[in-house]
Parts: structure tokens; sequence; C-alpha cells
């Protein structure tokens, strides 16, 4: 037995002339092919020229050799993994730039929106959402903006809202205490007058009191309302009634036009409710219409509601404080004088019992060249 054995590779097979000879192409001076198989064209390199007599008269073609063709595959090969491996890289790169980019676009405006948000919460209620040009947030950002002009004016109808009730409790209380001042120094005595006074000033307290004390319920939903079949041209003659007694007393023409109202018009509402509806607005006219003027209530019907039309003359109310008249303790006058009685609070509480009955009531200037207030129930006919 052999201690080792060399190894060899096996003998490289040259290829036989029929081989050779099978795998050449003959064309002619036209480039038309004589013999040879067509496939062979595609891997075909050497070119040699066949010359008679110095004339050429045809051309003789021949494969690659195999390296070359090897050499070529390679090579197309390796470019191609090349091109391949660069275009995975770019495309890479760029679908993180983009990435970058569209989460950019996308976490800048949450970022503004999150952070106007917690301004709003500490209290900055003038925070707001800088202008974004973002489609998709736009509708978002303008919900945050509302909400921080509605928590700005919010905090300053607070603001005034407390402002105004110290005032108005400031000055029955003042006035109380001089009284009692007064009379503990012996200034004057326990007189009826001086006890006219400060009953009167106890009363205006209750009132603006109670006065205070329904809108909170109003504002909580606390109202009670005990709501029942109501014949509307039967409460309104009742309600003219008194109307035209308290307007004589002020020297005050009253007139009632129902002439437009079907009889059989019903209204399913508070009948003690709407009664404090018009108390307030008669003591409204009757507290700010000059002497010898005149009080109008006109009802009809339109669009299935029945439409309430208090009128009153002169004097009449800026255009500015239109808008206004139904804030609480406002009042037209600037000067917040109490010297023509009443909180302020009159037509506040209207608005609140209309808006529960599911009405609306709105100002504007009367005909007869003082204020208007219209107000509009839905109604139920029999």
């Amino acid at each position: 037995m052999q201690a080792h054995e060399i190894l060899h590779p096996p003998p490289r097979r040259l290829p036989s002339l029929t081989e050779i000879a099978g795998s050449l192409l003959l064309y002619d001076t036209d480039g038309n092919l004589l013999r040879g198989d067509p496939k062979h064209e595609r891997i075909t390199s050497v070119e040699v020229p066949i010359i008679v007599r110095g004339e050429v008269v045809g051309l003789l073609k021949r494969p690659r050799p195999l390296h070359e063709i090897q050499k070529i595959k390679f090579s197309v090969w390796s470019t191609a993994t090349e091109t391949l491996v660069w275009g995975l890289l770019i495309a890479l790169a760029f679908s993180l730039l983009s990435a970058y980019v569209v989460s950019k676009n996308l976490t800048r405006p949450l970022i503004h929106i999150s952070t106007t948000l917690r301004n709003l919460a500490s209290g900055h209620f003038d925070a707001r959402v800088p202008v974004i040009n973002n489609v998709a947030y736009q509708p978002i950002c303008d919900d945050v903006n509302f909400l921080g002009r509605a928590l700005e004016e919010s905090k300053e109808t607070r603001q005034r809202w407390i402002s105004d009730i110290s005032h108005e409790l400031r000055t029955p209380v003042s006035i109380l205490n001089a009284e009692i001042e007064s009379a503990e120094a012996g200034i004057q005595g326990s007189s009826e007058d001086m006890l006219k006074s400060m009953r009167e000033e106890v009363v205006q307290l209750n009132q603006l009191i109670n006065d205070l004390k329904m809108l909170s319920h109003s504002d909580l939903g606390g109202l009670n309302f005990e709501r029942s079949e109501l014949k509307v041209d039967q409460f309104l003659a009742l309600l003219a009634d008194k109307i035209r007694n308290a307007a004589s007393k002020r020297n005050l023409n009253f007139e009632l036009s129902l002439a437009a109202l079907p009889s059989n018009v019903t209204l399913f509402a508070d009948e003690n409710r709407l009664r404090q509806v018009f108390d307030n607005l008669l003591q409204n006219s009757l507290r700010y219409t000059d002497s010898g003027g005149m009080i109008r209530l006109t009802a009809t019907i339109a669009d299935n509601r029945l439409q309430i039309l208090w009128e009153d003359s002169d004097p009449s109310v800026p255009d500015e404080s239109l808008p206004m008249l139904f804030e609480r303790l406002y009042r037209v006058e600037g000067s917040r004088s109490r010297a023509t009685g009443g909180s302020g609070l009159g037509l506040s509480i209207c608005k609140s019992i209309i808006d529960a009955e599911e009405g609306e009531i709105t100002a504007a200037h009367s005909e007869l060249g003082g204020l208007a207030i219209g107000i509009m129930l839905p109604l139920e006919r029999v």
C-alpha cells in the first residue's frame, strides 16, 4: 500500500475541429449569414475578413473564448450587485430622510397644541396655537384657540361679575350702616322715615339675593318648571289688566294687540315663570320710560311659534348696548347709579326663563322710540 498518492486535476479537453467549425459563422460582404448557427451570433467577438486576391469576399466570426465570457458574466454580475446595493442604500437614506421630514411635520403641530393646552390648564387663557399650514391639524388648532378665547372671556366675565356684585351689595349695606350709625350717635332718632328707608334697602338686598340665587340655579339647570297647557289669549288678557293698572300709576298708556292671534293657540309652558318674565319687562319699562309714554304688547303666530313683542317709548338705548342688555348686572347708564332702581338682573332672568322654555329672546329698537323685546316660543294648537 502506497503511503500517499498525489491527485492531479483531470486533463483539460480541447475542443475538436468539428466543434470549432460548428461554432463559426460565415457572412458575405453584405452581412448576410451564409453558414453557421444564428444563435451563436450574440456571443461572437472575433471577426476575420476573408480576402481573395486582395479583395474582401466574406467575413468569418468565431465565439468569444470561454474565460472571456466568464469574465464578462462576472463583470455584469458585480456591476448589478453593486448597483443594487447602492440603490438600496440610496432608497434607505431617502426613506429615513422622508420619515424624518414627515414626522417633524406631524409632531410639530402636536407639540404646539400640547403646549397651548398645558398653558390653558395653568390659567394662561391668552395662550394660542400659532398658525400651522397643515390641513389635517387646522380644525383641532381652531378648536383649541376657540377654547382659549372662551376661557379668556369667561375669566373676564367672572371678574366683572364679582366686581358688579360687590358694587351692588356695597350701596345698600352702606346706606343701612349710615342709618344705624346715625341712630347710635343720636344724630337722628329711630323715626318712621329712617325705618322706611332701611326697610327699602333690605327689600332691595333681598331682591338682589333672590335674583342671584335664581340665576345660579339656572346656570346649574336647577330651575323648577311646572309646565301645563296655557291658553295664550286668556293669559295675555289677564296679564294686560295688571300691566294697565301699573302703567296708569306712572302716567303711561298701555296697548294690547291680539288681532293677529287665533283664539285656539296653546302653549305648553310654566305660567308662573312667564308671569315673572312679563313682570320684569314691566318693571324695566316703568323704570326707564318717560312719563306720558306708551307700552305696547303684540302677539302673533309665525313659523309655528308664538311671537310676542314688548315695546315702550322714549328713551331708547344706544346701538352698542343692545347686545349686552341680557348680561348680568348690566345697565345702560355708565355711572352704575342705583337712582333708577333695579339690580340689572331682570333681563338676564328673562333670558334664562325663555331659554329654559326652548324659546328665543332678542332686543332691538322700538317703533315707539324706546326698546323692543322680542320673545319667540314654540306652541301647540288644540
